[in-house]
């Protein structure tokens, strides 16, 4: 049970900021049916240049717009990987074909060698081509006796990629009149463009999920870009590149499917998000025969620990009101962010731990005297200094702030002094605002210090989501 004292204090608090809630931040949202009507646009479009059919080029990707990008890949990787090997061509080997869905078409290629080149040259000519399958075929009548290129070698070509447990065509068909044995195949291989099969890890950005089916249509959109390629590394580079806004914020992850319409691929969606997403925000809906493949989710990587504070969940019985443990309760520390208050002052940075204050998430802090004792700064920072930054990078830093709390007049005196390594960076001066993002750029030197400095209760400042990206 918490002590009658700890009842008392928290009931103040309850008082002060337990009456009024901010509004819910509206969030940018996701357009399905633009989205899907551009997807229609471009599989029966044959400007795949990145035009709009009309000869116009549009424009580069901003907040909220759904756009088509012709750019080189930001990757140089090899073309193609090999996703598995056959089981040899001695006289007794045998293998099988795939069997599967994304069939393109086949062609015969010279087989004086087990001639791969070519076969991924076959790939390279056909837009939807992402695999192909390469393998000998024996005592087939139209390739031994009818086809003019008189080649037994094989390359069958796909829409999407598979792996060896699709090796389902065994032969078996009596297509040389007997004596003839049956088809057979022997040495069926696998490969698969790389940038679909095993993409690398861009700079700056971690793996969530994927690859998986569908695609996130959600709150936090911030942009659609439609690429002619499959390329991670592209995609980041439209995230990265993408402005930040103070209403909107700053790109922080993006997910990246391979679009096809009736079974042929049509195009890459790269969708943008201010909200870091999950597997379980994937979206299946969809319509027109429209299929999404190749799902990956990204997290840019900000070398800010725990910049949404969600590491302070759980209410201590001891410091929640009342009694069982509610949804609100605060701290004045956690095992990442640390609070102070100034001299003589009570209570003036704390992080509060209840989901109707906080951006995202659950947890939020607060500057400014959390029971309205006095109008002191407050001070949050992070508890040691920062050692993930690279000694010369340059880094965004952004946060978002709330200063809608106390009403027009009283709030016009918030305000929140960026420091980094001691020296001032940036002064937010919101006035009566609701969650807006704020940013500036900032070089590390290693091992660096941030302080927020600011609030002047009742002019009280919540800040969420705090992120520091390098670029």
């Amino acid at each position: 049970m918490p002590s009658f004292g700890t009842v008392i204090y928290t009931a103040v608090v309850l008082g002060f900021l337990g009456l009024l809630l901010p509004p819910p931040r509206p969030l940018p949202q996701f357009d399905q049916n633009e989205f899907f009507d551009k997807i229609q646009q471009v599989s029966g479009s044959q400007h795949r240049d990145g035009s709009d059919g009309d000869g116009g080029r549009p424009a580069a990707a901003s907040s909220g717009q759904l756009t088509f990008a012709n750019r080189p890949p930001a990757s140089s990787i090899p073309s193609y990987t090999q996703v598995f090997n056959g089981t040899g061509s001695g006289s007794r080997d045998r293998d099988a074909s795939i069997g599967g869905e994304g069939y393109l078409t086949y062609k015969l290629v010279g087989n004086e060698t087990y001639n791969v080149d070519a076969c991924l040259d076959v790939c390279d000519s056909l837009p939807s081509c992402v695999f192909v399958n390469l393998f000998y075929e024996y005592n087939n009548n139209l390739l031994d006796f009818v086809f003019s290129e008189k080649s037994n070698l094989k390359c069958v070509a796909y829409s999407t990629v598979h792996t060896a447990k699709d090796k389902t065509n065994f032969g078996g068909q009596q297509s040389v009149p007997l004596p003839a044995d049956k088809t057979y195949v022997q040495h069926s291989t696998g490969y698969a463009k790389t940038a679909l099969w095993d993409p690398p890890l861009p700079e700056g950005y971690e793996l969530v999920f994927g690859p998986e089916e569908g695609y996130i249509g959600d709150d936090g959109w911030l942009s659609t870009v439609l690429l002619d390629t499959y390329d991670v590394a592209t995609c980041a580079v439209e995230c990265t590149n993408l402005a930040p806004s103070t209403s909107n914020g700053v790109c922080q992850f993006f997910n990246i499917n391979q679009v096809s319409v009736a079974g042929t691929a049509a195009t890459t969606s790269c969708l943008l998000y201010s909200i870091p997403k999950s597997k379980s925000d994937l979206s299946s809906s969809t319509k027109d025969n429209t299929t999404f493949s190749y799902s990956r989710g990204y997290r840019r990587i900000t070398a800010l620990p725990d910049g949404g504070f969600e590491s302070y969940q759980s209410c201590d019985p001891s410091s929640s009101f009342p009694s069982p443990p509610t949804s609100f309760c605060f701290t004045y520390s956690t095992p990442t962010w640390s609070c102070q208050s100034s001299a003589n002052g009570f209570d003036d940075c704390s992080i509060i731990h209840f989901s109707p204050y906080a951006h995202t998430g659950t947890t939020v802090s607060l500057l400014g005297s959390l029971t309205n004792t006095d109008n002191h700064f407050g001070t949050l920072s992070p508890s040691s200094p920062l050692n993930a930054t690279t000694p010369g990078g340059v880094y965004h830093l952004g946060f978002w702030h709330y200063g809608a709390y106390s009403g027009p007049e009283l709030q016009k005196d918030a305000f929140v002094d960026v420091l980094w390594n001691f020296q001032p960076t940036m002064t937010v001066v919101p006035g009566y605002t609701p969650w807006l993002y704020f940013w500036t750029t900032v070089e590390a030197r290693g091992d660096d210090f941030l302080l927020l400095v600011g609030g002047k209760a009742p002019a009280w400042s919540f800040v969420d989501d705090i992120v520091l990206y390098q670029l």
